[in-house]
């Protein structure tokens, strides 16, 4: 019987079973309902303090297959406090016509004072602080 000589890339190698995953999958289950708003990477770091040796990539696929993302955190819009007991200046640009460039710049030069000792700002009559 002649032997028939084929290309190594051609023989398929028999692959070895996948390894049991639960053990991990409730790891991940149990780490995200502590900490929903955690995604795939602290999760790996979580599970990696744990002496567990896992890759991230491992983690992201078996988060998306429990179908667990990472919550997203409420963001907050910020916003000026404007309820203190500090002084509170005025807008001297409010009233300002606008005729050349730089302007408001250099108004806020003048007003801030000629004499180098004076760092607080003069401000017109109607519009002082009171």
């Amino acid at each position: 019987m002649p032997s028939v000589e084929l290309p190594a890339q051609s023989v398929l190698l028999s692959t070895a079973a996948p390894p049991d995953e639960t053990e991990i999958k409730e790891a991940i289950v149990k780490l995200c309902g502590q900490h929903p708003t955690y995604g795939y990477r602290r999760i790996t770091a979580m599970l990696q303090r744990q002496e567990q040796e896992i890759n991230p990539k491992r983690v992201a696929r078996l988060m998306r297959e429990l179908g667990l993302a990472g919550k997203q955190p409420v963001r907050r819009k910020r916003t000026t406090n404007s309820n203190h007991s500090l002084r509170r200046y005025p807008n001297l640009v409010m009233d300002l016509a606008i005729e050349r460039p730089d302007q408001v710049a250099k108004f806020h030069e003048c007003a801030a004072g000629d004499s180098p000792e004076s760092s607080a700002p003069k401000y017109p009559e109607s519009s002082a602080p009171k």
